[in-house]
């Protein structure tokens, strides 16, 4: 019984790692989301003619930040430059 208890301890930290790190790549995606979020609203308050209003400049920043969940599971094949 003991092996037992010793791999399924092994195998949920090895879980809670990965748990941890999506974890840490989702508050990540926020911090630089709003951070890009407030570039461009600066932005947009001084400019003469902006291209887009304030709603349109958030969600394009959201989806530009969704759609990166594509290239970490896409790898290259997804994300090319």
């Amino acid at each position: 019984m003991r092996p037992y208890l010793a791999i399924l301890s092994a195998r949920f930290r090895t879980l809670l790692q990965y748990r941890a790190a999506a974890i840490a790549g989702f508050g990540t995606q926020v911090f630089w989301g709003l951070i890009r979020m407030m570039i461009f609203l600066a932005f947009l308050e001084n400019a003469v003619h902006p291209p887009l209003n304030a709603a349109q400049t958030v969600g394009y920043v959201w989806l530009t930040q969704a759609f990166l969940f594509f290239c970490m599971i896409g790898g290259t094949r997804t994300c090319r430059t």
